[in-house]
């Protein structure tokens, strides 16, 4: 088994100093929090920081995809920030602290990684995810796939983790060129609830479209959140091209017909430049 304690790339020294900062911080938010402390971290709720966690995790994305690593460095501080800030009010209340949050934080990653820190042979790299699950379903002491599934997650990132749930126990299309025949099939269906006007059946059919176009974006190899992501900026990055072609040409945008702003954007579409990668996905 190997001791985990006697690894590290930190010295010791920086061990120490990691330590003395953590706590000062944790000291920090302890005091922010005191009625003589700050008026509004002394007002906030779990629930009033909802926001400010997932707008952190998007500030931290957003730094990653610029490559801005420096600017990460604050971003990461920023998100754990979030986690100190809900940790403490829940020791006000008597329930944990961060030390308990850490505690059980590293007694999780040791148990589901056996094949680091006891006698279990290697693993190869796809067999992970696949022992990582097998033992949180285990822990959890749950037999349906989808029981204690998150349904908070933004709708993309849900249908695509609802489509690997399906496909570990092989309830999946056989390739992308499958699940486009199933995208064609529920585009039919929205065509014909648009013609009947049944405004509950179509909203319920694009429901159903959305969800396979996720999951053939999964098919693909990507995340259909980052794929939309990447598609926004396109959109946006196209759109400033228009306005600037508009200026150039001593006119405003806003000012055009629908037919001359489709001329403009058949124009910017040819000119490349503006289209943002998308990374593959596991």
């Amino acid at each position: 088994m190997r001791n985990w304690k006697m690894e590290s790339a930190i010295s010791v020294l920086r061990d120490e100093e990691i330590k003395d900062l953590f706590l000062d911080v944790v000291k920090v938010m302890a005091t922010l929090r005191r009625k003589d402390g700050c008026p509004w971290d002394a007002a906030q709720t779990p629930a009033t920081l909802k926001r400010f966690v997932l707008e952190e995790a998007y500030e931290v994305i957003e730094t990653i995809e610029k490559k801005d690593w420096e600017g990460l460095k604050e971003e990461l501080g920023d998100y754990l920030l979030q986690v100190l800030f809900q940790s403490e009010i829940q020791h006000e209340k008597g329930r944990y602290d961060i030390g308990d949050v850490l505690r059980d934080l590293r007694d999780k990653l040791i148990r589901r990684h056996p094949h680091v820190f006891s006698d279990v042979p290697p693993v190869e790299n796809l067999n992970v995810k696949a022992q990582w699950e097998k033992i949180k379903q285990k822990e959890k002491g749950t037999e349906r796939h989808f029981d204690g599934f998150s349904m908070r997650l933004p709708a993309l990132l849900a249908s695509y983790k609802i489509g690997k749930k399906a496909e570990k126990v092989g309830f999946d299309w056989d390739g992308p060129e499958r699940v486009m025949e199933k995208v064609d099939e529920e585009l039919a269906e929205v065509k014909e609830a648009l013609k009947a006007g049944d405004q509950q059946h179509l909203r319920e059919e694009l429901g159903d479209l959305l969800f396979v176009v996720a999951n053939l974006v999964r098919q693909c190899g990507w995340d259909p959140e980052e794929t939309l992501r990447n598609g926004n900026k396109k959109f946006i990055a196209r759109f400033q091209a228009m306005e600037e072609l508009a200026e150039l040409r001593n006119c405003r945008f806003e000012d055009l017909n629908l037919e001359e702003q489709e001329k403009l954007w058949q124009e910017v579409k040819t000119m490349g430049g503006v289209e943002p990668t998308v990374t593959p996905t596991p």
